[in-house]
């Protein structure tokens, strides 16, 4: 639908030369003409971005909107074609209609022609700062970022997709797009600034990862330090995330940015308890919780187009998956898809203990086990390394499950060296007693 109107020439490059001008001009004054019900019927032919561009071409060409964004207003034709009402969207309203922008809904040949200009212009006459909650730009490979310079300050923002791909995409683009961070942090960072916005996830284009940016380094710290002051609750257990329990929420693990703990779907936040964790895809490079994604391998086909789907699931769905989405339990070494058997793991990162939740409801004090007041889910061992760190602020939780777990090895071990002990002083008394026997002879 969106492909067959040339919105984008009609935005961009339909003002670059007399002739190209004046056709221009004169399309945009047939638009103009039109009665408001045609207009409807036009805008009800196209997906939203593409709706979103012909508001702008029917007022004035995107870099005007740009340039004087201040004074720039959507016309009365634009206004009409942005308050049409899908009949079969949820959000009826026109200011709910325009709180969610997403580019995947147009056809990838025009996304790719969109400019800064195109996207500055659509974002001014939207009035995206105090209206979009939800932003994604797949396919919009030709912006370098200046166009999101109108989101500056924005406190209404809960997640903007930097990917440039669609829901489920493989990220990586080539020829390389044109995002950079220099031209992109400035406005992130002018939200997080602000102290009430309700930025909440944001996914960073794959050619920014590992690349040595101090600007993008310092905006990490900033954004980690936003995310970790919120105390927020986790959506399935409604554990708080305590300040300082989950640093580094936004890591450069493996040379990757990834925003652990949230979901990209529902932008919701998950503890690391049994059944509340959110699941890496190795194929869209996201993390999904099971109610956005309920099988991974199936939805994002990291297992089905890898290539190494090496792994037999015998415990239900009886399918074939990667390594990455097989675990074994080492408690019974019970196995299967990560679907199909819920592991438990221990939250340091450097620990490779993985149970089954079968191995749990077994015992009475499992090795590893969610802390019902702090939310972090350690094995014994390293539980016990994470509160020493910081004993001061370690919760009493967790000390108390220190001290159900260590006060008895302590115990079994001072009876073992009394076991020991009695065992050397009954030795030492039959070397002694052969001694005195030797001498007697």
């Amino acid at each position: 639908k969106s492909s067959s109107f040339p919105l984008s020439t009609m935005a961009s490059n339909g003002f670059n030369g007399s002739g190209k001008r004046k056709r221009a001009i004169q399309s945009s004054s047939l638009l103009l003409d039109l009665p408001d019900q045609l207009l409807e019927t036009l805008a009800s032919y196209l997906e939203k971005p593409s709706r979103a561009l012909l508001a702008v071409a029917v007022t004035a060409p995107s870099s005007s909107w740009r340039k004087n964004h201040t004074n720039c207003q959507p016309s009365a034709a634009s206004k009409v074609i942005l308050s049409f009402s899908d009949p079969q969207s949820v959000l009826p309203h026109q200011a709910q209609q325009w709180e969610i922008l997403d580019f995947n809904d147009v056809e990838k040949n025009l996304a790719a022609k969109l400019t800064d200009n195109d996207l500055g212009a659509i974002l001014v006459c939207l009035n995206a700062r105090n209206e979009l909650k939800k932003l994604k730009l797949a396919g919009l490979v030709n912006i370098t970022g200046h166009g999101l310079d109108h989101l500056r300050g924005s406190m209404v923002l809960e997640q903007i997709d930097l990917g440039l791909v669609g829901q489920h995409e493989d990220p990586d683009i080539s020829p390389e797009p044109m995002i950079s961070a220099k031209a992109t942090i400035p406005t992130l960072e002018s939200i997080v600034d602000e102290d009430d916005n309700r930025l909440k996830h944001i996914v960073f284009p794959k050619n920014w990862r590992g690349t040595e940016s101090a600007i993008l380094n310092q905006f990490l710290t900033k954004y980690n330090q936003l995310l970790n002051r919120r105390n927020d609750r986790c959506s399935k257990c409604d554990v708080m995330y305590q300040n300082g329990q989950h640093q580094n929420t936004v890591t450069m693990h493996d040379r990757q940015i990834i925003q652990v703990h949230t979901c990209n779907g529902c932008v919701n936040k998950f503890c690391r308890a049994p059944g509340c964790t959110v699941s890496y895809c190795n194929k869209c490079e996201l993390c999904y919780c099971r109610g956005c994604v309920p099988s991974r391998c199936t939805l994002c086909r990291a297992c089905s187009e890898c290539g190494t789907n090496s792994k037999h699931c015998e415990r239900g769905c009886g399918g074939d998956v990667c390594e990455e989405c097989f675990d074994t339990c080492q408690n019974c070494d019970a196995d299967g898809c990560n679907d199909c058997l819920e592991m438990f793991e221990c939250a340091n990162d450097d620990c490779n203990k993985k149970f089954c939740l079968d191995c749990f409801d077994g015992e009475e004090e499992p090795d590893l086990i969610n802390c019902g007041e702090c939310g972090d889910a350690f094995c014994s061992d390293c539980r016990l390394l994470e509160c020493n760190k910081d004993w001061q602020r370690a919760c009493s939780g967790c000390v108390e499950k220190i001290g159900r777990t260590t006060i008895p090895e302590l115990q079994e071990k001072n009876e073992n060296l009394h076991r020991e002990i009695d065992k050397l002083r009954q030795e030492m008394e039959k070397l002694r007693l052969e001694n005195k026997e030797w001498r007697e002879k």
